[in-house]
């Protein structure tokens, strides 16, 4: 399980919008039960018709109010359908969880390709295509990046792809110190390899930018999968 909170902007005196992923059954529907005590407005994601309309008494006879949205989360589009009709039913996400899985119990030998497929798309693929939408409800589109985010990037650019001394990458990333003495060394400290290193790092996101070394993601997502379920004999748990 993986939870996106919002951080900012929050309404403090206003009911939870919380949206939740397997939600039809286990540990999604505990949860669910756990939000509607507090009051919350819930979306219910799940596949399941039944599990979700189980989850949707649950919530409401424990003071929440439901909001169930059938969706495969192995499918990017479905989910983010659903997420779009649970702001506009409930109001800006403040919690996304996500909590949708599938595993297969049998002997590996038993086991067909397809089911290790559906096992990575709904367990894996579900919490990715979950973020996602949940961040561009936060206030994180896809054109934008924090600054924590930029580090993580840049450092690993400059010391696996450029070849940078991981000092000096340090020394021009690294968190402010407290004391001013400290801060006031470390704004020198390595200056003329950073300097370079800073021009190398230019050159490196002018070839990007003309186009060299960019690999066209957009154009080679791949089609989502059919979300049909698996016909064959292996017992499957999935919720």
């Amino acid at each position: 399980m993986s939870a996106i909170l919002r951080t900012n902007n929050r309404n403090a005196t206003a009911p939870e919008i919380v949206i939740i992923t397997g939600a039809s059954a286990g540990l999604g529907r505990a949860t669910a039960r756990a939000f509607a005590r507090r009051g919350a407005r819930i979306g219910l994601i799940a596949r399941g018709p039944d599990g979700l309309e189980g989850a949707r008494r649950d919530v409401e006879s424990s003071g929440g109010t439901a909001l169930v949205l059938p969706a495969d989360v192995a499918s990017a589009a479905e989910v983010e359908a659903a997420a779009e009709r649970a702001e506009r039913e409930l109001g800006p996400i403040d919690i996304w969880i996500n909590n949708a899985m599938t595993s297969v119990f049998s002997p590996i030998a038993e086991m067909e390709p397809d089911e290790f497929k559906r096992v990575t798309e709904v367990t894996y693929l579900g919490v990715v295509y979950g973020t996602l939408s949940a961040l561009r409800r936060m206030g994180f589109p896809s054109d934008e990046m924090t600054g924590h985010g930029f580090r993580a990037m840049a450092r690993t650019l400059l010391a696996e792809r450029l070849a940078m001394d991981e000092a000096v990458i340090e020394a021009q990333l690294a968190h402010a110190v407290k004391d001013a003495l400290g801060r006031a060394y470390n704004r020198t400290e390595y200056l003329d390899q950073r300097l370079k290193m800073l021009q190398t790092w230019a050159d490196y996101l002018d070839r990007l930018r003309e186009g060299a070394e960019v690999i066209p993601i957009k154009q080679r997502r791949a089609r989502h999968p059919s979300s049909r379920p698996l016909r064959t004999p292996v017992e499957q748990a999935e919720r």
